[in-house]
């Protein structure tokens, strides 16, 4: 009776143990796993942008909450460059009320200076754009060229030093000279993606 209580003891713990892993390996993985990136180009011709200013544009799905890290993040870089414009497209469904826009994230983007956020309504200005994840950040020249494209994080919902923010922060001073394209770490924008 002991050698079965222990027999049921050690499956019970070797289960409990690879059940764990498997958790750690799937949280590992989505978070590291970057969103549908859609195919990015020039400046759509219908959009018109200052000619001497740099124009930032980043996707948000209000209801993301990846995406808390890449309004963190862009308000860091944008400090550092008070000069930039960003304009953050916030995904709501064609039914819904603008309240259901207005949560947590809406209102931290707002608090940035330079930042300013406008509803999305059915995604139409992202598909516009190609964009098709929470957190993908565009960045293009006065001449409509595209300098920048991707997310500014290093993870789902984490914040930090990576490559792709350090090129947007460049980019936004003046210093980087070729176009650049990063993975983006976010929820998908909108259904269907």
């Amino acid at each position: 009776m002991e050698r079965l209580g222990n027999s049921i003891k050690t499956v019970f713990a070797a289960t409990w143990i690879g059940l764990v892993g498997a958790g750690w390996y799937w949280m590992a993985d989505y978070q590291s796993r970057p969103g549908v990136v859609g195919v990015i180009g020039e400046l759509p011709a219908s959009w018109q942008i200052d000619s001497e200013a740099k124009q930032v544009f980043v996707f948000l799905h209000p209801r993301c909450p990846c995406s808390r890290a890449t309004v963190d993040q862009l308000h860091r870089i944008v400090n550092a460059s008070p000069q930039s414009r960003v304009t953050a497209f916030f995904y709501c469904p064609e039914l819904e009320s603008s309240e259901w826009v207005e949560t947590a994230l809406w209102t931290a983007a707002s608090r940035i200076p330079s930042v300013r956020p406008h509803i999305d309504r059915d995604a139409k200005i992202a598909r516009e754009f190609g964009v098709a994840t929470s957190g993908h950040v565009l960045m293009f020249s006065g001449a409509g060229k595209p300098l920048f494209s991707g997310g500014i994080t290093p993870g789902r919902g984490h914040q930090g030093d990576c490559i792709a923010a350090e090129d947007l922060s460049l980019a936004l001073r003046g210093r980087l000279t070729q176009s650049t394209q990063h993975p983006v770490f976010g929820c998908e924008l909108y259904e269907g993606t």
